[in-house]
């Protein structure tokens, strides 16, 4: 009996190890939710991005051209992404600009009486008959553009050497004379001749303003040097018909006027951009400086027999202005043709007729005499324009 329940107790422990075995094996643990990845983990590594790059087709960028023209809604003027102009095929223009240029020029002639003025009957002798006819000069600049819309341009003009002549038969007068209210000369044969001379010299800087459409607007400043001389003279032949107090011979009368302007100038200039080709322009200066001016005067038997000389020097603060009219075809990419108008304008020179003072006979000889005038000319030039 002891023996069975050994046995049976024995099998009923291996069973319950058997169940116990089982129940491990087929029930297996429960499953854990994934964790959400963060951006960190999900961001390609160094090395994947090296091998996307690396396996990655190649493709050709497209090459932009030298001087590219940059879109200007404003500015009608061809220009490139840097702001400097282009000619009518597209290339830069040089910084360099020669232009060369003749003209023809005319300035004022001597005019008014010769002497002074008793209002006198008779045949007075004037300078009006002297006329000064037009003359050949020329002008030359050089111009560097500094940057694309800033230059420096250097400018010389030669306005010509002018001269004229009249022979006329009358009389001059004189004060105060021997009697203290005037004489009157005997009739003279009367040779006038007349020579002038011009030329400047001009030193700018201009820089654009604006640029709106056709129209291109420029300021200046620069330096500006005038030199202007003239001699007038008169010889005188006496005539027997009438018997005056003078001249008491045969003899002359000769003034030499030197000018010279030194000074400034501000400036302003518009441009009208026609068409790739064509090109108007217009440009004033107001010039402001001093003015030295040297008066030289010389006589022969008007008053007094033998020759005698009188000088007169003075300087003073003037005004002028000068206008320039341009019209420009750009015929290549180069070159140029150039055409305009100049008028010149200073005020307070002094002109060699005017110099002659016959108030002073008394003193024996004909004096000089500042009385300054104005001094006008007018050119018309045509040239070339040569840019590099």
């Amino acid at each position: 009996m002891r023996l069975f329940v050994g046995a049976l107790s024995v099998i009923v422990l291996a069973v319950a190890g058997a169940s116990a075995r089982a129940d491990d094996g087929s029930a297996p643990p429960a499953a854990t939710p994934p964790t959400p990845a963060s951006p960190a983990d999900l961001a390609p590594t160094d090395d994947q991005r090296r091998r996307a790059v690396e396996q990655m087709p190649m493709i050709s960028a497209p090459v932009a051209p030298a001087y590219a023209v940059a879109a200007c809604a404003e500015c009608r003027q061809r220009r490139d992404e840097c702001g400097w102009a282009l000619d009518s095929c597209g290339n830069r223009i040089g910084r360099w600009e020669l232009t060369i240029a003749g003209q023809f020029s005319g300035m004022g002639s001597p005019d008014g009486i010769l002497g002074e003025d008793l209002f006198i009957p008779g045949n007075h002798l004037r300078w009006n008959g002297v006329d000064y006819k037009s003359q050949l000069g020329g002008r030359l600049g050089i111009s560097y553009r500094v940057e694309p819309q800033s230059r420096v341009e250097l400018i010389g003009v030669y306005y010509g050497k002018p001269d004229g002549s009249n022979a006329q038969n009358g009389q001059f007068a004189a004060r105060p004379g021997v009697t203290g209210l005037g004489d009157i000369s005997r009739v003279v044969d009367a040779a006038f001749r007349s020579q002038a001379e011009a030329w400047g010299l001009e030193l700018n800087w201009w820089t654009e303003l604006t640029c709106k459409g056709a129209w291109r607007v420029d300021a200046g400043i620069g330096a500006r040097y005038l030199s202007f001389d003239e001699t007038a003279h008169v010889d005188f032949v006496t005539s027997p018909a009438f018997v005056g107090p003078f001249p008491v011979a045969n003899g002359f009368v000769d003034s030499f006027a030197q000018n010279r302007f030194y000074g400034g100038q501000l400036g302003l200039a518009a441009h009208y951009d026609a068409d790739c080709r064509w090109e108007l322009g217009a440009s004033l200066k107001a010039l402001f400086g001093s003015i030295d001016r040297n008066l030289t005067v010389s006589d022969d038997s008007i008053f007094a027999g033998g020759r005698h000389s009188s000088r007169e020097g003075n300087d003073e603060f003037v005004f002028g202005m000068n206008l320039d009219l341009t019209a420009t075809w750009h015929v290549a990419p180069c070159v140029s043709v150039l055409a305009g108008y100049d008028l010149l304008f200073l005020d307070n020179v002094q002109r060699a007729e005017d110099g002659m003072s016959f108030a002073q006979s008394n003193s024996g000889a004909v004096q000089a005499r500042q009385t300054p005038g104005q001094l006008v000319i007018h050119s018309i030039f045509l040239g070339v324009v040569f840019s590099f």
